[in-house]
């Protein structure tokens, strides 16, 4: 599908979107090449990453997404963009599974480095109205209900000044 195409889905799809939760834990990996994601951010206003979705087959075109930092502090939300390329099959991320599992990719547009900057934390995610959502899922493609969807980011913008 041509880049023309794929605009006009995501734009046509955004009205709809729905809001997914994707897991970053450095327990199990390492994003060495976070710092150089983020600068390609600050330059060009977006960087486009493979993310495993677990066995999520409804993420679509234009889809909202949060990324979670958990296993080692800080945890709690530090990216979010929107789904550029649906669901498709390659091989897992850890090299010691012998398998094929799920990705999308995702459109990142604001990304904070949980080791040097603010992230809105776990524990702020746990409490109140956004304490309804479990958010120590150990898979990715968990949905996000609208109106906690909503407020995320309304306190991710807040932090993140977009």
């Amino acid at each position: 599908m041509g880049n023309k195409k794929i605009s006009k889905k995501i734009y046509e799809n955004k009205l709809s979107a729905s809001t997914f939760l994707l897991v970053w834990s450095r327990k199990k990996w390492d994003w060495v090449d976070l710092p150089e994601k983020k600068r390609e951010i600050q330059e060009k206003g977006y960087t486009n990453c493979p993310w495993s979705c677990g066995n999520n087959k409804s993420i679509s075109l234009g889809d909202k997404i949060f990324f979670i930092r958990l296993g080692k502090e800080p945890k709690g939300i530090f990216a979010s963009g929107i789904v550029i390329k649906e669901r498709y099959e390659k091989e897992h991320w850890d090299k010691k599974e012998n398998r094929k599992i799920g990705y999308i990719t995702v459109r990142i547009n604001v990304l904070v480095d949980p080791h040097t900057e603010s992230i809105l934390p776990l524990i702020f995610l746990k409490s109140g109205k956004l304490g309804e959502m479990h958010w120590e899922s150990q898979v990715s493609g968990v949905r996000i209900l609208e109106d906690i969807a909503d407020e995320v980011e309304k306190e991710f913008s807040k932090i993140t000044k977009n």
